[in-house]
């Protein structure tokens, strides 16, 4: 994993030597740089792109919210302010700051604004892996038909013809394999126009199924049809799929 590149910013180098030694009990992190003045930082931000900004307040030439407008909100790293005057912690967090240490801090209180900035960046790279992951898909030739699934921390690579059935779970899907299930943010309207057209088909609101995997079709005295696909699971058919289901089995 990449060092956690740190960027200090202070007016006061007994301030900075105070970050630096904090930071020395961390293998993980290098800083990539000092200064002292606003327009210092914002050369220093451009240049040399750190993960963590810990940005006082005040300083000579302007101030911490300068540096911020003044690089922009999409090159603007995770920001922690340091600072003596407590009268601009509301002004620091409507700037989007991750959080807000009044000097004189203590070594845990440095210690958890850090931890916050680790798992802070720890969701970005992974929000940011698989969008890629994503992109590089959609890149992907389109005899390609698999479907990138976020579940349980991961990403999957799934061939439609994998998948059982899908159930609608609240704001999720439930995409059911012969091995296991993975649960994807998804709508079921958005999973089914991703799924290859004639190969699947809505039965019910929540589920979906693979024709080729149902195995039978079971009609009740009361008129109700089910479905038992190939692992013998047993699904509910709604009245309003009832037809469209008959037909594209051939019944």
């Amino acid at each position: 994993m990449n060092p956690l590149r740190i960027l200090l910013v202070d007016d006061e180098a007994l301030a900075r030597q105070r970050l630096r030694d904090l930071l020395a009990r961390h293998s993980c992190i290098q800083i990539c740089g000092e200064s002292s003045t606003a327009t210092a930082a914002i050369e220093q931000i451009e240049t040399r792109s750190p993960d963590v900004l810990f940005l006082d307040v005040q300083m000579p030439d302007g101030s911490g919210f300068d540096v911020l407008r003044a690089v922009g909100p999409d090159s603007v790293p995770v920001v922690v302010f340091t600072t003596a005057y407590d009268q601009y912690a509301l002004q620091a967090f409507e700037a989007h700051a991750l959080d807000y240490l009044l000097k004189p801090f203590s070594d845990q209180r440095f210690e958890e604004a850090l931890s916050r900035a680790c798992r802070m960046l720890t969701l970005s790279r992974e929000r940011n892996l698989v969008e890629r992951l994503e992109a590089l898909l959609e890149d992907a030739p389109k005899s390609d038909h698999r479907l990138v699934v976020r579940s349980s921390g991961r990403v999957n690579y799934l061939d439609p013809s994998e998948i059982e059935w899908v159930e609608a779970e609240g704001n999720y899907v439930l995409l059911h394999t012969a091995r296991e299930s993975h649960l994807h943010r998804e709508t079921m309207t958005s999973i089914e126009s991703r799924l290859p057209p004639g190969k699947f088909l809505r039965i019910h609101r929540s589920s979906i199924v693979q024709l080729a995997l149902v195995r039978e079709v079971l009609r009740s005295r009361e008129g109700d049809h089910d479905v038992r696909l190939a692992s013998g699971k047993k699904l509910r058919v709604s009245p309003r799929h009832r037809q469209a289901l008959l037909d594209a089995l051939g019944e």
